[in-house]
C-alpha cells in the first residue's frame, strides 16, 4: 500500500484517466481514531474526500447496478490510481470512473470514460503482486470535474522524503473504500457504500 499526503480481480494495469491511489482502499493522513472504530466502518463523504472514485465495468459486474469493480483515487486531473488486479481483463471501452458517489445504490456522481490504461513496471504477473506494488494508474480524456484542471480535487502522493515518516508505526491514518458495513461478507454480495 502506498503512503499518501492529503493535499489541497484482475491483476495489473494502469488506467489513463485520473491518477488514483488504492488497493481496494486509499490511505490518507487523518486524525487518530481507536482501532476498534474500523470494525463495521462508517459512511464516507464525497465532500470530505472528493478524490475518492471507483471503477465501473458493466461487462465485469452486470448484476451490480453501479457496475462497481474497484475503488481508486484521483491523483491528477486525468489520472486515477487503483489496484492493478481489477483492470487486467477489463476492456477500456467498457471501463468508467465514477466520482462523487458514496452510496453505490444511487446514481449520483460524475462518470467519465477511461481512454487508456498502463501497467506499473513493478507489478509482476499473476499470482497477486506483493504489497506496495499493487497499483494501476489510469488516464482519461477529461477531468472528473468541470472546473479548471488546477482546481480539481486530488490526493497528492507522498514524496520520498515524507514516506518514512508517514509510514512509521503509530502514525494516524484513514482507509477509504467501498464495502459491506454490516452482516457477513460474501462474494455474491456487492458492496453498497
Amino acid at each position: 500500500m502506498a503512503v499518501v499526503r492529503d493535499g489541497g480481480r484482475r491483476r495489473r494495469t494502469v488506467l489513463e484517466f485520473a491518477d488514483v491511489l488504492a488497493a481496494g482502499a486509499a490511505l490518507a493522513v487523518s486524525a487518530a481514531v481507536p482501532a476498534a472504530a474500523i470494525i463495521g466502518g462508517v459512511d464516507g463523504s464525497a465532500e470530505r474526500d472528493p478524490w475518492m472514485v471507483f471503477l465501473a465495468d458493466a461487462q465485469a459486474a452486470p448484476d451490480v447496478s453501479s457496475h462497481f469493480t474497484c475503488g481508486g483515487t484521483v491523483v491528477a486531473p486525468t489520472k486515477v490510481v487503483t489496484a492493478a488486479p481489477w483492470v487486467d481483463e477489463a476492456v477500456v471501452r467498457n471501463l468508467g470512473v465514477v466520482g462523487g458517489r458514496t452510496d453505490l445504490r444511487s446514481d449520483v456522481g460524475d462518470v467519465r470514460q477511461v481512454v487508456s490504461t498502463y501497467e506499473h513496471e513493478k507489478v509482476p504477473p499473476s499470482p497477486p503482486p506483493p504489497p506496495g506494488t499493487n497499483t494501476a494508474p489510469r488516464r482519461g480524456h477529461r477531468s472528473l470535474d468541470p472546473r479548471p484542471a488546477d482546481a480539481l480535487p486530488t490526493l497528492l502522493l507522498a514524496r520520498p522524503d515524507e514516506a518514512e515518516e508517514l509510514s512509521r508505526a503509530g502514525t494516524p491514518a484513514r482507509v477509504l473504500g467501498w464495502g459491506i458495513t454490516s452482516g457477513c461478507s460474501s462474494t455474491n454480495r456487492p458492496p453498497d457504500r
